[in-house]
């Protein structure tokens, strides 16, 4: 019997249950097609808009006000993260680049749990997840109002 038909024992802390795993599996599946996209698609030069390669439209909020909104550059970011290139994800959106950062290391964490029906070292805590959450927030705020100055 293979590793992951093996279920985890009653008593292990650690085990993945029924629909548990299954949400784990499927988190897994939508980072490593979000990681897939962000190869796929060109980094646009501009900074912003690679998500338009995707057929979405262009952010509404710029083309109202001429100023980038907290999610712009995002796509951008992954784009550049995936590709290595850290300081022009940074540029583009500093908390796109953190979150991309964040799916790089999640998921081989998280198909590793996954296919053992257990989670690797430790189960996540919902605390400290939410109190980087709430930092990553503080980031994107902080970011747009940098990218807000520095446009003008």
């Amino acid at each position: 019997m293979s590793e992951f038909a093996a279920p985890p024992p009653s008593n292990d802390r650690r085990a993945l249950r029924g629909a548990e795993r299954l949400s784990v599996a499927a988190l897994v599946a939508v980072l490593v097609g979000a990681l897939a996209a962000a190869a796929w698609v060109t980094p646009d030069a501009r900074g912003h808009g690679t998500h338009e390669q995707l057929g979405l439209a262009p952010c509404k909020f710029r083309s109202l006000t001429g100023h980038a909104c907290p999610s712009c550059g995002m796509t951008t970011a992954w784009a550049r993260m995936v590709r290595g290139d850290v300081v022009g994800a940074t540029l583009a959106n500093a908390a796109g680049a953190a979150l991309a950062v964040a799916a790089i290391v999640a998921v081989p964490w998280l198909l590793v749990a996954v296919i053992r029906g257990r989670w690797p070292w430790r189960r996540p805590r919902l605390e400290p997840i939410l109190y980087v959450g709430t930092l990553w927030l503080a980031l994107i705020a902080l970011d747009w109002v940098r990218r807000l100055v520095q446009t003008g």
